[in-house]
């Protein structure tokens, strides 16, 4: 009687470790998509650049750094 030993065992036959995967099976041929049947794929819209937003991002990076600045410039020994 072979009872799991745990909630997450299964309750089927044991697996081995050295069983092979098994492979999923083939495709038939008339079931395969034929690739010159296949309809284009759309091409996707180009993102614009939101400018206003980068020079915002751009401004406090700057504004950032310069008081970073100022605080190492101030306390860092001579």
């Amino acid at each position: 009687m072979s009872e799991p030993t745990s909630p997450h065992e299964p309750t089927s036959a044991p697996r081995h470790a050295d069983a092979a995967p098994t492979a999923p099976a083939p495709v038939p041929a008339e079931r395969r998509p034929d690739a010159a049947s296949a309809p284009p794929a759309p091409e996707k819209p180009r993102k614009r650049i939101n400018w206003k937003r980068v020079g915002i991002l751009t401004a406090v990076a700057l504004v950032t750094l310069g008081i970073l600045f100022v605080i190492v410039y101030n306390f860092a020994p001579v």
